[in-house]
């Protein structure tokens, strides 16, 4: 289970690191990877909740620009927990797109911002609801007994990238927005 960037109590982290907890005896072997400059907040969570994931957490402190896509190469299932907050809703979910341009299947919040580019029917993504305290945990045990569907469909996240959300295709869309102001 992969998850990169920055991390607060915002973030929704904390679902990831619950959603491990409930899950760490059913697969044994899960690891949780985070690259971040603030992994002591899931140090911290883990003492403020007890949890035991010393054996499930692979903590790497922040790495160059150019390395992130390895990381993410090495990674079965990416995780963007964002909860339901309004500057999520509307925010532009650059993990999003990372994970889709590499081709990688997701696990992702059922909010606005994902649901606008992931189709809710795709099948190389598991979205799960913020607001449930179980659900991540489901669907990340849906995806680790499906990663290989997972897996065969994930060029379809390329497909939307190329399709949708190149620089040049986001260039025309903001001067044709100017334009008709």
């Amino acid at each position: 289970i992969f998850y990169h960037g920055s991390i607060s109590p915002n973030r929704g982290i904390n679902l990831i690191l619950d959603a491990i907890n409930q899950i760490k005896k059913i697969f044994p072997n899960i690891l949780f990877i985070s690259i971040s400059e603030a992994n002591y907040y899931i140090n911290d969570y883990c003492k403020l909740k007890k949890y035991d994931l010393n054996n499930y957490l692979l903590l790497v402190d922040v790495v160059s620009h150019e390395r992130i896509a390895a990381y993410i190469k090495l990674a079965d299932l990416c995780v963007i927990p964002l909860p339901r907050i309004l500057w999520w809703e509307i925010s532009s979910p650059l993990k999003l797109m990372e994970y889709l341009a590499m081709e990688k299947p997701i696990v992702l919040s059922n909010i606005t911002a994902h649901l606008s580019v992931v189709p809710q029917n795709s099948k190389f993504a598991l979205f799960f609801d913020p607001d449930d305290p179980d659900d991540l945990g489901e669907k990340i045990k849906q995806g680790i007994n499906n990663i290989d569907q997972l897996k065969n469909n994930s060029f379809e996240g390329r497909k939307i990238i190329l399709n949708k959300y190149t620089w040049d295709i986001q260039a025309k869309t903001l001067v044709n927005f100017v334009q008709n102001i």
